[in-house]
């Protein structure tokens, strides 16, 4: 096990968020906090376990944590987060250890915390990952442009209540044949762009 500091790439906000055991919703961490970097010994075989950002207690719980770290991306209209960030050596790439979870400005705007439940956002599809372009360089790759009824919001709900009152309620809702696109690359030092672009 090592502790220490991550150097994060400059396209939007990055930090490390973190949910303890009896938490439901991620919180930012402390600054002067260092982050675990744990690996299991390799198994029989000759299969190299991932490097992981985890609590050593989470040692031999790889696939369901009591409490996990996530590496979450912010811009003012959206975030990103990458649940239970693994790596392996020798590849330039941030995986995860479960569904990377986007969530859009409504599901932002209808609560306080750091990031929404899981169940509130959307999840990218299966295959997206981080590669890591350079120094302090990032891009997001994978099939980060689908329908919405496909990327879905989890449980497929393509409305959602923002507030409501006795007098107002104020709702967002999706068309079933929209498009989104998540785009995050810092290779344009520039304009490091990270956002995201709701079509149709």
């Amino acid at each position: 096990m090592a502790r220490g500091t991550t150097e994060l790439p400059g396209a939007g906000q990055w930090t490390f968020a973190y949910r303890g055991p009896s938490e439901t919703e991620p919180h930012r961490l402390e600054a002067d906090r260092p982050i675990p970097l744990i690996r299991a010994n390799p198994a029989s075989g000759g299969v190299v376990p991932p490097y992981r950002f985890a609590d050593p207690r989470e040692l031999h719980r790889p696939n369901n944590p009591d409490s996990e770290y996530g590496l979450l991306h912010s811009t003012d209209a959206q975030r990103m987060l990458v649940p239970q960030p693994q790596v392996n050596w020798g590849d330039a790439t941030i995986y995860s250890g479960s569904t990377l979870l986007f969530a859009d400005m409504y599901t932002l705007g209808g609560g306080v915390a750091l990031f929404p439940r899981p169940d509130q956002c959307h999840a990218l599809p299966a295959g997206s990952v981080l590669r890591i372009t350079g120094r302090r360089r990032i891009r997001l790759e994978g099939d980060c442009t689908a329908r919405l009824e496909t990327w879905g919001i989890q449980g497929g709900a393509l409305e959602r209540t923002l507030s409501q009152s006795a007098a107002l309620r104020v709702r967002s809702r999706f068309r079933p044949d929209s498009t989104i696109k998540l785009v995050i690359d810092s290779i344009n030092v520039q304009t490091g762009r990270a956002r995201s672009v709701l079509c149709r």
